[in-house]
């Protein structure tokens, strides 16, 4: 009898959540994804100082060994200019994280009380 009744409320459980949980699954991962540019955009304002030097060029472009394809462009265009103020290009991008990063808190928590009920 009682794995009957584990059986009926683990079927209860799997139904109620797995029908609304693909929609906050999918928001979390496309917000992860727009999340991810401007933390890269961050990260490389941070770097900026060292890929200015003498050997910013090889640095440069082991970095672009390991991001997206469109990325470089980004690199050559904006980070690697000498005229280009690296300050105003790190605040958009922590301003970005922190707004797609709210949202993924959002997002994650509304999942998690998806799961558990409340």
């Amino acid at each position: 009898m009682a794995l009957t009744a584990l059986a009926k409320k683990l079927f209860r459980t799997l139904a109620r959540v797995f029908p609304q949980s693909g929609m906050v699954l999918q928001a979390v991962a496309f917000n992860m994804f727009l999340a991810f540019f401007a933390v890269l955009l961050t990260a490389l304002n941070v770097m900026k100082s060292s890929l200015e030097g003498k050997g910013g060029q090889e640095v440069a472009m082991r970095i672009s060994a390991i991001l997206p394809p469109g990325s470089w462009q980004l690199i050559s265009a904006y980070v690697l200019r000498q005229k280009v103020n690296a300050w105003y290009l790190a605040l958009i991008g922590w301003i970005g994280t922190l707004l797609v990063g709210t949202r993924v808190m959002k997002l994650i928590i509304k999942g998690i009380e998806l799961i558990y009920g409340g």
